[in-house]
């Protein structure tokens, strides 16, 4: 499967709105997260998901 996703992701003040790790600037739990959406359906769908719930389902491994 192919998924693919926008690189568009909103700033302010030089932090990463609607993340939790914003201070440290991390872009990958975002894009995680946007993938995820996609492949549930959209975000209501992945309903605060834990990121261990998206690296299994996107990846197919199991997680802690």
């Amino acid at each position: 499967m192919i998924i693919t996703v926008d690189d568009y992701l909103p700033f302010y003040n030089g932090y990463l709105l609607f993340n939790g790790l914003s201070k440290a600037k991390n872009v990958y739990d975002s894009f995680l997260e946007k993938a995820f959406a996609k492949v549930m359906g959209n975000y209501e769908f992945i309903n605060y998901g834990w990121q261990a719930e998206a690296n299994r389902v996107l990846n197919g491994a199991p997680t802690f």
